[in-house]
């Protein structure tokens, strides 16, 4: 893990657990088979890893892996590649709002990881290019666990359960891709009841 909030630790993950998330993903995010994936995230960052490369690899796709580009040069790859799935982070997608006034790719799946979308930039990216970013929230233990479609609250992901302790509001999850599928474990985020089985990130426990 990046050890954002302490000393680097090393997750074990099995191949079943990504390959069940990838059948869940297959699910809610519709993709097209073949086409392309173009991803701002490397390889050796989870969300890289298996949104950029081993989703794609199921699907057949294509895999276009670009970093450390300034905002016009990742615009410019968006008019290349016309991908049908674009992984970023919330600092990727700031970048493209600061550096364009709109861009016309084909139908495309924006996703988000790493860190909650600011509402400035979900809202200022979805008015220039036509579409809401899909924010999606997991830590590395347990893998995708929830995603939204800003403004919206979250909602978890096909398969997995959540829970938020009444006492201290840290939301717990029980994930079928995690590596106790059948135990709640608790996160180290504060989340509120939105309704219809949906939760609101509220932050890091204190």
């Amino acid at each position: 893990t990046s050890g954002s909030e302490g000393d680097n630790k090393e997750i074990a993950k099995q191949g079943r657990q990504l390959y069940r998330q990838v059948a869940a993903l297959l699910e809610l995010l519709a993709l097209p088979p073949r086409g392309r994936v173009l991803s701002f995230v490397p390889p050796y960052h989870m969300l890289g890893f298996f949104y950029g490369l081993v989703l794609p690899l199921v699907l057949g796709k294509e895999t276009v892996v670009a970093t450390e580009l300034t905002g016009a040069a990742m615009v410019q790859l968006l008019e290349k590649y016309q991908p049908d799935l674009v992984v970023g982070t919330a600092t990727h997608y700031r970048y493209l709002v600061r550096a364009s006034a709109s861009v016309s790719p084909r139908a495309t799946v924006y996703l988000s990881s790493g860190a909650p979308l600011d509402p400035a930039t979900a809202e200022a990216f979805a008015s220039r290019f036509g579409t809401a970013v899909r924010d999606f929230y997991g830590t590395t233990e347990l893998g995708g666990v929830a995603w939204r479609a800003w403004p919206e609250p979250y909602q978890p992901m096909p398969g997995v359960a959540f829970r938020i302790d009444p006492d201290s509001g840290r939301l717990e999850v029980r994930s079928p891709w995690s590596s106790a599928a059948d135990q709640w474990i608790a996160t180290d985020d504060v989340a509120e009841p939105a309704g219809e089985g949906r939760f609101t990130l509220l932050g890091r426990l204190s």
